[in-house]
């Protein structure tokens, strides 16, 4: 077990995308452009194409004016591989005001912090210290995901559901 650095929890889902065999899971708030960039797509969109299990669970909700730019758009982009790869599972968290975040591979590295790996931080703008660690060992990781990481711990509520865009309603020519 070591300490991370803030700019560490990135690197490790990089890190996860790029050298997991099996699965992935983070767990995390809505996602950003800032963090999930276009790189770390590719990353996963290879890491998909390798036959490797990636869950994404995220622990808050997208506003209505979420759908239409930014945050709504990658959600849309996460929506569309998970509908072409069957290894993709993205969804959302019941508990809606998680504070700590997790990135592991396999069971060989697991990362906890109170920084999201692919969103940004609840309750902005309040400074709070940053806290991290790195697991690395199957025993250790196997301990940490039995008391955290279980099914009951991570209940989903359901995958993302993409509203249809918002059309402009116009009048038939008949009509005035």
């Amino acid at each position: 077990m070591r300490s991370l650095l803030p700019f560490e929890v990135h690197q490790l889902v990089d890190y996860a995308l790029q050298k997991a065999k099996h699965d992935v899971l983070i767990t995390t708030t809505i996602p950003v452009e800032a963090r999930l960039t276009p790189m770390r797509m590719l990353l996963l969109a290879q890491a998909l194409k390798h036959g490797v299990m990636v869950r994404i669970l995220i622990s808050d909700r997208p506003v209505e004016d979420d759908w239409l730019d930014g945050p709504g758009l990658l959600l849309r982009k996460l929506n569309e591989m998970a509908t072409i790869h069957a290894n993709l599972d993205v969804s959302f968290l019941k508990d809606t005001d998680r504070v700590v975040f997790e990135v592991r591979m396999d069971d060989a590295t697991l990362g906890v912090s109170n920084e999201p790996p692919l969103g940004l931080r609840g309750r902005e703008p309040l400074a709070r210290a940053f806290f991290g660690y790195q697991l690395s060992g199957v025993k250790p990781v196997l301990a940490y995901a039995r008391n955290h990481l279980t099914a009951q711990a991570l209940i989903v509520v359901g995958k993302i559901k993409i509203p249809a865009p918002a059309q402009k309603r116009t009048l038939s020519p008949t009509r005035k």
